[in-house]
């Protein structure tokens, strides 16, 4: 192989990983709008049921930013990252957050945000929309009024 050959073979390599790149790129853009949206909603909705300060969907949106822009381009498989993900944000906020109660609240917020996410990155938006509501509302009341629920459901993450 003279070095010309060489050299466009390498070249032919680095275009493929560079359009591969962009494409992860785009696609983690196009899954970011929709699911830190439905994120942002269902962390919102859930606010009156538990009396909390208005804040609180402003962290699962800044959540879903970190996972959807910063860290997928870099990951080929996603299912794989995500639980480490979310295992490193749940610990870094009980570090945060000394207070049990505060802390247990953070968590079931951004459980029920990160469930729906994995709900609609399985099924549809528009029939995830709802079940996403209601799933948070739901485990957002039931983990703040047993706590020990968080470390069952939190076990197939792991």
């Amino acid at each position: 192989m003279n070095s010309l050959e060489y050299y466009t073979d390498n070249a032919d390599e680095s275009a493929q990983g560079t359009e591969y790149a962009c494409s992860k790129l785009s696609m983690s853009h196009s899954y970011f709008i929709p699911y830190s949206f439905l994120s942002f909603i269902c962390t919102w909705l859930s606010l009156p049921l538990l009396d909390l300060p208005p804040f609180l969907p402003f962290v699962s949106f800044l959540s879903c930013f970190l996972f959807f822009i910063v860290l997928l381009p870099h990951f080929s498989n996603v299912l794989l990252f995500y639980p480490l993900y979310f295992f490193l944000l749940t610990f870094f906020l009980v570090l945060i957050f000394s207070f049990k109660i505060l802390s247990y609240l953070f968590l079931s917020i951004l459980l029920c945000s990160y469930l729906s996410i994995l709900l609609c990155s399985y099924l549809s938006i528009l029939l995830c929309s709802y079940l996403s509501i209601l799933l948070c509302s739901y485990l957002s009341i039931l983990i703040y009024s047993y706590p020990s629920i968080y470390l069952i459901l939190f076990i197939p993450f792991i």
